[in-house]
């Protein structure tokens, strides 16, 4: 085993993968850390003794989460990365209400890094959509097969997006931001209904329409910050996100008539004369007659 997989395997993929960007891009202390912890890491490595080399390895690992800790502590999530995060929440959340695959989850297949990458960013956040489900919902075949064509566009518009972050903040503030955010955006862009009927199925489109406004509004009042970091994609980019919103309000559309005519199944009304039922036909003639 090379040491670059030796060092992943003991300390952390994620954890690596971030001190690697600081030694590369980092400044000042960051940077310096980084590397020191680097070869402290080595200088374990070369350790024979294999009770030693444990403690060391565990006097390390705890090194490593309190420089990270430090760092970490200290960067603000962007407007950009809770859009992003909004982005898979709502893929997940069609996935699970609508019963399609997780569009993003399909789109990295095709590329090693981003798989590994959506790995550490899931762990990381929120590994399934919190939000009450319908226990089981049908939709007619114009629905699904609307939303199975909006959520490629999803699942793209999120690879596109991806690039534009850097993986690295505190996650109990982006948390935090992220609930904040839900919350004054579901009371700013509320979906309204003809009807309280189906009020589990209606909660879940509420829950799915204020998230186009989120990632939409926070990504254009971002905009300047974005192109300045991809300014050959960004305007494509942008216009493909519109579409993307654009068509998933459609398909929204489509799930919101469609659960409006539902007709509410109705209670089977017991027959008056359901008592009788096995009694002889003279014996329930006396009975109607008493």
């Amino acid at each position: 085993m090379s040491l670059g997989k030796k060092l992943k395997e003991i300390y952390g993929e994620r954890n690596i993968a971030v001190l690697m960007r600081f030694t590369e891009s980092g400044e000042g202390y960051i940077n310096e850390q980084s590397k020191s912890l680097f070869l402290d890491m080595k200088k374990v490595e070369s350790i024979k003794d294999r009770n030693q080399k444990l403690r060391y390895q565990t006097q390390v690992k705890a090194n490593i989460k309190l420089f990270l800790k430090e760092v970490f502590d200290n960067i603000i999530p962007s407007p950009n990365l809770v859009a992003f995060y909004t982005a898979v929440e709502l893929d997940i959340l069609i996935s699970k209400f609508i019963g399609t695959e997780i569009a993003f989850e399909k789109e990295v297949q095709v590329d090693d890094k981003l798989k590994n990458d959506y790995k550490t960013m899931t762990s990381q956040l929120r590994e399934s959509v919190t939000i009450e489900l319908p226990e089981k919902v049908e939709f007619s075949k114009e629905v699904i097969d609307s939303w199975n064509s909006s959520t490629k566009y999803l699942g793209r518009m999120i690879m596109r997006m991806f690039k534009y972050n850097e993986f690295m903040y505190n996650q109990d503030s982006l948390v935090e931001l992220l609930e904040n955010t839900n919350e004054v955006f579901s009371k700013k862009h509320s979906l309204e209904f003809s009807n309280s009927d189906f009020a589990a199925e209606k909660n879940v489109c509420k829950e799915i329409y204020y998230r186009f406004f989120i990632i939409q509004e926070l990504i254009e009042g971002y905009r300047e910050k974005l192109k300045e970091l991809l300014p050959d994609d960004f305007d494509k980019d942008l216009k493909y996100l519109k579409t993307t919103i654009t068509k998933l309000k459609k398909s929204l559309e489509l799930t919101k008539v469609e659960i409006e005519n539902k007709v509410p199944v109705q209670p089977k009304k017991e027959s008056k004369y359901a008592k009788y039922v096995g009694m002889n036909l003279k014996h329930w003639k006396n009975m109607e007659a008493r």
